[in-house]
């Protein structure tokens, strides 16, 4: 029976690979991590470790596995004993957080497309189910969740910080790039009497801001429809009708650079104003002063950027990255080097 069974795992491991890259007997080949993979993601299996680290592959698709009953599978178990999951990150965080009364960081990198606010709704999804105070923080995490349909188109108490807002996306698209999702979702999903008040047409194609990157419209994104979640989550996180116009006055013989300064510095203050609305909204309910507070925060940020003609912002976005691997280097590399010289483990 003990033969068989490891003959059955054996084989299982060689259709499905290893749910930890750790143990990859050639752990040195970079073709044998992507075969593992490929493997794991033919088999709809989108996760695996690295150590305490997830790999995620986005699907592209729905997968049934973010249900209530996979939130209470992963509530309070071992961490190795059951298959990778965004939920076991999320219970090793909430759990620490909650027992240990220590602050937690869940950071989510990986290029664009990777998935990264996905998995930061599910980290929020399963946090507001785990916690004992669930009507609090669902409130919280039902208005995190609304916010972010309004951050992207314009791209426990919450709190949301706003770091490297590629505000020149307003003005200057790459090739097969498109602008601030907001602007195709106002000209899609905006009734006829609100396009015509801003003097606006149907068609983005018209904008010289919006067409540059010849890209403006994107398979599997319906602005008409996003513009609609847009509008509900700004009704639900205390947006008022009288703050939805903002007046401001041009000159005509602005010249063009002077035209986009203007451009790029209205979005990044409309952007800055969502955000601190969004924190308002977010403000928890007193507490009193004796209760030990503990934060999770959650970096849902850029990935690398490489076009053919990187900007100033793209500078900034590579080195926060290049800093943050740094970090993650250090908290995990580095730290079981320590470990190993502690032990005095030769490698």
């Amino acid at each position: 029976m003990y033969l068989s069974a490891m003959e059955n795992a054996l084989h299982s491991r060689d259709r499905v690979g290893v749910q930890d890259f750790v143990l990859l007997e050639d752990f040195e080949s970079e073709q044998a991590f992507v075969e593992n993979l490929r493997k794991r993601f033919t088999e709809d299996l989108i996760y695996t470790y690295i150590g305490p680290v997830l790999v995620s592959v986005n699907p592209y698709r729905r997968v049934d596995i973010y249900s209530d009953d996979y939130v209470n599978l992963y509530r309070n178990a071992n961490f190795y004993e059951l298959p990778p999951h965004v939920f076991a990150i999320s219970d090793a965080a909430y759990t620490s957080m909650h027992e240990e009364c220590r602050d937690q960081c869940i950071l989510i990198s990986g290029e664009s497309g990777a998935g990264k606010t996905e998995a930061s709704k599910k980290v929020l999804h399963y946090v507001a189910a785990a916690s004992h105070h669930s009507d609090a923080v669902e409130r919280v995490k039902d208005k995190l969740l609304l916010s972010n349909p309004v951050l992207e188109g314009a791209p426990v108490g919450g709190h949301i910080l706003n770091y490297l807002l590629e505000k020149s996306r307003v003005v200057q698209q790459a090739s097969g790039e498109r602008n601030f999702h907001i602007f195709y979702q106002l000209i899609a999903g905006a009734e006829d009497a609100l396009l015509e008040k801003l003097s606006l047409r149907r068609d983005p194609t018209f904008y010289y801001y919006l067409n540059q990157g010849d890209s403006t419209e994107v398979f599997g994104i319906d602005d008409t429809t996003q513009f609609k979640v847009v509008r509900d989550a700004l009704s639900i996180i205390d947006f008022s009708l009288k703050e939805e116009e903002v007046t401001t006055p041009l000159n005509r013989d602005q010249a063009i650079y002077a035209r986009d300064a203007l451009a790029k510095a209205i979005y990044e203050r409309l952007f800055k104003w969502l955000v601190e609305k969004i924190n308002q909204s977010l403000k928890p309910q007193k507490t009193r002063s004796s209760e030990r507070r503990t934060l999770m925060g959650l970096l849902d940020i850029y990935g690398f950027e490489v076009f053919k003609k990187n900007s100033f912002e793209q500078f900034c976005i590579n080195y926060c990255n290049e800093k943050l691997q740094q970090l993650f280097i250090e908290l995990t590399l580095k730290s079981e080097q320590e470990e190993y010289f502690r032990e005095g483990v030769e490698v």
